[in-house]
């Protein structure tokens, strides 16, 4: 019985070793990941200034022509699906 125990206990701590090996190596690798991360979110960013951007041209473009209320309505659709107001 203390046989079946002892190797139980053998495979489990390799089990730990091999965790702690895949942890240390993540964390090895994190910085290029982090740094990935950050500049995906910077991209991002800018691409939705400027969607924002043009969303904002379409309006003031529509606001001119004689149909006020659909571009009143517009603005209000980009208002309330914009992620950064939330």
């Amino acid at each position: 019985m203390s046989e079946v125990n002892n190797t139980s206990s053998r495979s489990i701590n390799v089990q730990v070793i091999d965790v702690i090996g895949q942890v240390n190596n993540f964390l090895k690798e994190g910085g290029f990941a982090i740094e990935g991360i950050s500049n995906q979110l910077a991209n991002q960013q800018q691409q939705l200034f400027t969607l924002q951007n043009v969303v904002t041209t379409a309006v003031a473009k529509s606001m001119l022509h004689p149909s006020p209320k659909e571009a009143m309505q517009l603005i209000n659709v980009v208002i309330k699906e914009n992620n950064i107001t939330v």
